[in-house]
């Protein structure tokens, strides 16, 4: 999508024009509509490095001199402070208490991958396309290793231990499943909102709405995806969110009407599965040191993969044991 992004800037302006004489004017020009389009600062210079990626490419495919795109290097990227395009707000954290009282408001599904990927302090993109065969339960601490991250270009193995608090969550959800299935699927969400509107119904089912339920299931016409991805997974998280407030709403207008002053919840801020990925790195931060968030989360530079990899590993997996520890309640006494 941001390719496509980019792309369509130039051709907007400069469709007609030979590439050889795309200069480093000409991206200045694509530059300054990105700005004044409104994008960030950090997306406006992400988006002309990627037309540079796209010239680059044509260099290797024969279809751009390579003084062209060697040129395109010089454009600067835009400095804070120095242009109109805004700056984002970092992201925050989110709080665990505003995750607690999310769960009750989300499908089963969505519900345990937020709690899965909170723990594991994952990425979104992580969480949403892990398959049974992908975890390893051979040892006490499980290791998931996805098939695609955000390091797989660049070669990085990417090891994630689930503890004991992670096994109990996905532990039920992988009975019955290929190893070529996803455990996290939103076909299994659809059934449970099924379920759950099936609950809060009020009326009678009528002959006719059974009629067309039957038509539907010999007939099925929608589409539904075997597993999330980073989109549908926060859009599914946002859509729980939207449903809880304007219960909280309906709620506070019906007791008014009425005359009934009953505290009630107040409603819930709008926050990301990125947030969740944020908070349990800040967390490790503050109880283990920066070295062992920096191993959770699988982050690392391209310099040091092979020096680092098994090291991160087992301090990985150190932590991961550290969380499947007893709590001390629930430690038998001597």
């Amino acid at each position: 999508g941001n390719y496509r992004t980019a792309i369509e800037a130039v051709l907007e302006v400069y469709s007609g024009v030979p590439v050889d004489e795309f200069e480093p004017k000409t991206l200045v020009v694509i530059q300054k509509r990105f700005e004044q389009r409104g994008y960030a600062r950090g997306y406006c210079n992400k988006l002309i490095n990627l037309t540079r990626t796209i010239f680059r490419w044509g260099v290797s495919q024969e279809l751009v001199p390579s003084t062209v795109a060697d040129a395109l290097k010089y454009v600067r990227a835009l400095r804070k402070g120095k242009t109109i395009a805004p700056e984002t707000e970092p992201r925050q954290d989110v709080p665990d208490e505003v995750v607690e009282r999310t769960l009750p408001a989300l499908l089963p599904t969505v519900a345990a991958m937020v709690q899965v990927q909170r723990r594991a302090a994952m990425r979104p993109n992580e969480v949403c396309r892990m398959k049974v065969g992908d975890i390893d339960r051979s040892g006490e601490i499980w290791l998931y290793r996805p098939g695609q991250h955000k390091g797989t270009w660049r070669g990085h193995d990417k090891v994630v231990p689930l503890g004991r608090p992670e096994q109990e969550i996905i532990g039920p959800r992988l009975e019955g499943k290929e190893p070529d299935q996803h455990v996290f699927s939103p076909r299994d969400a659809l059934e449970e909102k099924k379920v759950r509107d099936s609950a809060n119904r009020k009326t009678k089912v009528q002959p006719s709405q059974v009629k067309r339920k039957e038509e539907r299931a010999a007939n099925p016409q929608r589409n539904v995806r075997d597993h999330y991805d980073s989109g549908s997974y926060g859009r599914s998280l946002a859509r729980g969110i939207e449903l809880f407030n304007r219960h909280i709403e309906k709620q506070k207008k019906e007791n008014t009407e009425k005359g009934i002053d009953i505290p009630l919840a107040d409603p819930l801020p709008h926050w990301t599965p990125y947030q969740l990925r944020h908070a349990a790195v800040t967390e490790i931060t503050k109880t283990d040191g920066l070295d062992v968030a920096r191993a959770v989360a699988g982050q690392k530079t391209i310099n040091i993969t092979q020096r680092y990899n098994h090291a991160d590993q087992k301090i990985a997996i150190r932590h991961a044991e550290k969380r499947s520890m007893p709590k001390a309640e629930e430690r038998p006494r001597e």
